[in-house]
């Protein structure tokens, strides 16, 4: 009797480490976002607020708010500035508008000195036969990735002047000799 009392206190003893290995690991720090991760929901992010800025969903001051959170110290004023003065000509739109709103949005690209993370944008425009293409480059500052610089280009994608184009959609295609990975996204319901 004695020997299964401590065939007893050995299972349980072994159960309660168990139990404890477990709890310990389920309750153990969350798993990190990956940097790029963070730099495409950066980029996502920025294009859902340029919508609702858009449709009036978010005033000026709130999209500006929002912005100063990812843009680098670098790019902040002209980026506001320009955001400005497309706001003073009405001329703050989305290219697309009927929902579901989805775009095609790259994995991140790193340059070859590994000194930016780029995010390519692939968004169609209603209605037409032309893509908005936008160009997201961010750079590292105080350890986290802001946005450096953005590059747009509105291409027709049919009628005489879609090989003058080319240059652009053959950069949205392939970086650095590798093709890009789009994945779609869905930006609004």
């Amino acid at each position: 009797m004695h020997k299964g009392n401590n065939n007893s206190r050995k299972k349980l003893l072994l159960l309660v480490v168990f139990l404890t290995y477990i709890a310990t690991a389920c309750t153990s720090k969350p798993i990190a976002i990956s940097q790029d991760d963070n730099v495409i929901e950066a980029a996502v992010d920025n294009e859902k607020n340029l919508i609702s800025l858009q449709l009036r969903e978010l005033e000026l001051d709130e999209y500006k708010a929002h912005a100063k959170k990812i843009l680098h110290s670098y790019f902040y004023e002209s980026y506001i500035e320009k955001i400005d003065k497309i706001n003073s000509i009405g001329g703050i739109y989305a290219p697309s508008v009927k929902t579901p709103i989805i775009y095609n949005v790259s994995k991140v690209c790193t340059d070859s000195k590994k000194t930016s993370k780029i995010v390519f944008i692939n968004a169609p425009v209603d209605d037409s036969t032309s893509r908005l293409y936008r160009m997201y480059i961010f750079k590292e500052e105080d350890e986290q990735w802001k946005l450096f610089q953005l590059r747009e280009y509105y291409v027709v994608m049919d009628g005489p002047k879609k090989d003058d184009f080319k240059r652009v959609t053959d950069l949205f295609t392939n970086y650095d000799n590798k093709p890009i990975e789009y994945s779609a996204i869905k930006i609004r319901e």
